[in-house]
């Protein structure tokens, strides 16, 4: 089944990761190779821009197109789609936003839920977000999930993830240049970012980002949305350390 919630934004929040694990067999990652073997759309053409708005897979198998607040203005609409190894495309329904009162809302879709069955096809499915603006204007994200295999290189491909001893951000560093992060599912604030555009332009820069955490959560996904294609990995934080009273 596939739902949307309207929600009012949540306030922004941070990211980190240390361990690249698979979770029910399901590691989130996308390559070059399967965005050409999997070139489909909504009835519409593409590649799009980047959308406001973020693809998230939890570790228990739910995955939801997720948008910035006000992403989705009145008179816009978003929708998904999941596209299965072999090919099968699945469109959900569209929702528009018929809200005229101007509020910052954010969206959620919910584009699976539950955990891979056992069945699942083996492969790579992807699955998309796409919003399409009240003047016809189109973006997306999209992100792609493995199903009882792993692993290729990631697009955008996060390199390392570090948090910091106290928990309060966390430096994250890999081949994207304007990303859009977020932690379990909530947008990230970033503090600070560094990019480096190797020579020749055609290859991936060079980034990292200092993000802020918004609260203390040992086991969590941190996502990263860069040209319209997401990539994911999970992070454990370890307890601080406390000082016993002599």
């Amino acid at each position: 089944m596939k739902t949307l919630v309207l929600f009012l934004s949540l306030s922004s929040v941070g990211l980190f990761a240390a361990d690249r694990r698979n979770i029910a067999e399901v590691g989130i990652q996308a390559t070059g190779a399967a965005k050409a073997a999997h070139a489909h759309d909504i009835g519409l053409t593409g590649p799009f821009p980047q959308a406001a708005g973020f693809i998230y897979v939890n570790p228990v198998g739910d995955v939801s197109f997720n948008t910035l607040p006000g992403a989705v203005t009145f008179g816009a609409c978003v929708v998904g789609q999941t596209i299965t190894p072999d090919g099968e495309a699945t469109n959900g329904q569209e929702y528009c936003n018929a809200d005229s009162s101007g509020q910052n809302y954010s969206f959620y879709l919910e584009l699976s839920a539950g955990v891979f069955p056992g069945d699942a096809q083996t492969g790579v499915t992807r699955f998309r977000g796409v919003i399409i603006g009240a003047d016809g204007k189109v973006t997306e994200a999209n992100t792609f999930v493995f199903v009882h295999g792993c692993c290729a290189p990631e697009i955008p491909a996060i390199m390392s993830i570090v948090p910091s001893a106290d928990g309060a951000t966390v430096t994250v560093s890999g081949q994207f240049s304007d990303p859009i992060i977020a932690i379990n599912g909530v947008t990230a604030r970033i503090l600070s970012s560094a990019v480096v555009v190797p020579t020749p332009v055609s290859s991936a820069p060079q980034a990292t980002f200092v993000v802020e955490i918004p609260y203390f959560q040992q086991n969590s996904v941190i996502t990263i949305c860069d040209q319209a294609y997401c990539s994911q990995g999970y992070f454990h934080i370890p307890l601080p350390v406390q000082n016993g009273k002599g």
